[in-house]
């Protein structure tokens, strides 16, 4: 089964990292003849130390699901051929509800949330979004301060938590959306998707090949594959060789006759 030959891939990030973390994997890609694009989020369009001088940022505060799904529709419309949309954590979803409306070639998703609302297992994400949430603030941005992030990857080497680098404010109302949202229509989603699940503390491997098993079935070229020993955030806020040429092999693979 072949798909569309794409040479186009956008990168999308997640929640709280600013799309710099995807820099190195741009020039990856470039140099394997795709043509890049890394767009901004709305109201984040700016490097991650403006954008965190800016919080609280009211804007950015009452951002919703629903727009963002409008902004990235947009902008993939206006793309000569449907692109390979690779994104990571929440990014994730994003890829498989543009999946959905057929905007897409094919789909890479990173340590992906699920699409039809989540409560993570374990206790330090729990924490951060009942910190998040419980408050009477919901239309004002939301911003992980180092001791968070620190605790957030307390199990994981020193060098990963410089990925603090990239972390910027969030909105609080978007993330409420994701944790208890239900928009996601499997059926409907039949380009090839790549499941790529590291040690991360959002959401489980065992979580992630879950919601792979729901489109397991759509396309034949649908594959899961965990890399164990690289940690979040370090899976994308700097190039991970192993995962890239997983990935190039992968797209290459799913182009063949």
């Amino acid at each position: 089964m072949k798909t569309e030959n794409s040479k186009t891939i956008v990168f999308l990030s997640g929640a709280f990292l600013s799309h710099a973390i995807w820099d190195d994997w741009q020039h990856y890609f470039k140099s394997k003849g795709y043509t890049i694009h890394a767009p901004w989020w709305p109201h984040k369009d700016a490097p991650p130390e403006v954008l965190v001088r800016k919080h609280p940022d009211p804007e950015l505060g009452v951002l919703r699901l629903d727009g963002l799904i409008h902004y990235f529709e947009s902008y993939l419309k206006k793309l000569p051929e449907k692109p390979i949309v690779i994104g990571e954590g929440l990014a994730g979803a994003l890829v498989q509800l543009l999946a959905q409306k057929q905007l897409i070639a094919a789909g890479v998703l990173i340590n992906t949330w699920p699409a039809n609302g989540f409560l993570p297992t374990r206790r330090e994400p729990l924490a951060l979004f009942f910190n998040m949430l419980g408050s009477l603030r919901l239309r004002s941005s939301y911003l992980m301060d180092f001791d968070q992030w620190d605790h957030l990857t307390q199990d994981q080497p020193d060098g990963y938590r410089k990925c603090y680098r990239y972390v910027i404010p969030e909105s609080r109302k978007l993330i409420w959306d994701m944790l208890f949202g239900r928009r996601i229509h499997y059926n409907k989603v039949m380009v090839p998707l790549l499941f790529i699940a590291t040690e991360n503390p959002m959401v489980s491997a065992t979580s992630q090949y879950k919601i792979f098993r729901r489109y397991v079935f759509k396309n034949p070229r649908n594959t899961y594959k965990s890399f164990p020993d690289t940690e979040f955030p370090s899976a994308v806020c700097r190039l991970q060789e192993d995962i890239a040429e997983y990935i190039n092999l992968w797209l290459s693979d799913i182009t063949r006759d």
